[in-house]
């Protein structure tokens, strides 16, 4: 079970680099990905057994992937310094990577207490 969930672990960190986001406006898929990320994070401590906590885990990293890759599109197609006020989405995307990272992290450490809870291999 650790093997996978390393594995799951490394898998989305490597793939961050092969998605895009569908040419929606990318303000409101950030949005909807964030509450929707915001409602599984919540969901973990409601889940009893370690592999309702993986399919969880799964989620949150699915989502996070999702809005990282977006702000990263956008930083890249707008220019990396352009200011909120001068961007065709009024967003600004440092703290939107921000939150992400974040979040990312409330899922690194559900994913440590869901590895501490397994049995040695």
């Amino acid at each position: 079970m650790k093997k996978q969930i390393l594995f799951l672990a490394a898998a989305t960190l490597v793939s961050f680099g092969a998605a895009a986001h569908s040419g929606k406006n990318p303000a409101h898929e950030l949005e909807k990905n964030g509450q929707r990320l915001a409602d599984i994070q919540a969901s973990f401590t409601n889940a009893d057994e370690p592999s309702e906590q993986l399919d969880n885990l799964e989620r949150q990293l699915y989502f996070l992937q999702r809005n990282v890759l977006l702000a990263r599109g956008l930083i890249a197609k707008e220019y990396p310094l352009v200011k909120e006020s001068m961007t065709k989405y009024k967003l600004d995307y440092l703290e939107v990577l921000e939150e992400e990272l974040k979040r990312l992290n409330v899922a690194l450490k559900q994913a440590k207490k869901l590895i501490n809870r397994l049995p040695s291999d």
